[in-house]
């Protein structure tokens, strides 16, 4: 969880998005299988290593071989150590050098089961002082403020979480999140805006804003053809004319 305009949900059981949970058991067999018995070989590692490469590498936490995306890099004496994201677990983790392998064009056939989540039409805010006008009020802000961080990590916690999904740009899904502790069920938009950590802007507004905002992470990867992960790329199709639904 980042903030509120990103967190990640793994999505499991059946949906228009990703295939279905035996398929994945049987990549990450197969995947695991193959990295093994080629973990020696010399031609399985890359030659050079970039931030947003996808890779697949070997996660000492899950003892397994995992797709990756590597997202920063820092040079040592002896190895590189880089900073990747694990797809199909939405986790960081750092990882060697050595630990980093090709990806084989088999293995990412499968849509990556991580996907990107924010809230639906709702803004970050800040105070603007018009010294001028003597005057103050709340606008929209570029970033969350690290309370309102705070609070959305710790109101997720609750013991049951759902998503109503309003709309799907690019890589990122927008939705109402609604939560429930002691029996109560709270709209985290709502209580966001009514806290006033947030505010609710129109969907023309948001596109707007969202374009003058630094670009996030994005799992999506140049390094394979659009045919390799066609639920990204239909995703739109998917969801465009359907009503809004809650995705537990």
């Amino acid at each position: 969880i980042e903030d509120p305009s990103c967190f990640w949900v793994i999505i499991k059981g059946r949906s228009p998005v990703i295939d279905s949970e035996v398929d994945y058991q049987k990549l990450n067999s197969a995947m695991n299988d193959f990295y093994n018995s080629m973990c020696q070989d010399l031609e399985m590692k890359p030659l050079m290593l970039e931030e947003e490469q996808v890779c697949v590498v070997y996660c000492e936490e899950l003892k397994c071989w995992c797709r990756a995306v590597i997202k920063s890099i820092v040079s040592s004496a002896d190895h590189y150590l880089t900073e990747c994201f694990l797809v199909d677990f939405a986790k960081y983790i750092p990882v060697k050098s050595k630990n980093i392998r090709v990806a084989v064009e088999t293995f990412m056939r499968l849509p990556y089961r991580a996907k990107k989540f924010r809230l639906y039409c709702t803004k970050p805010v800040t105070l603007h002082i018009d010294f001028c006008e003597d005057s103050t009020e709340i606008v929209p802000a570029k970033k969350w403020d690290s309370a309102a961080v705070r609070y959305f990590q710790n109101i997720l916690k609750a013991t049951q979480v759902e998503a109503k999904l309003c709309a799907v740009e690019e890589d990122t899904f927008e939705v109402f999140l609604y939560v429930t502790t002691k029996n109560e069920e709270v709209c985290v938009n709502d209580d966001l805006v009514a806290k006033n950590f947030a505010c609710y802007v129109s969907p023309t507004e948001n596109k707007n804003l969202d374009s003058l905002e630094k670009p996030r992470l994005s799992i999506k990867s140049a390094s394979f053809s659009s045919k390799l992960n066609p639920a990204l790329a239909l995703w739109p199709m998917f969801l465009q004319g359907k009503d809004s639904q809650r995705m537990e």
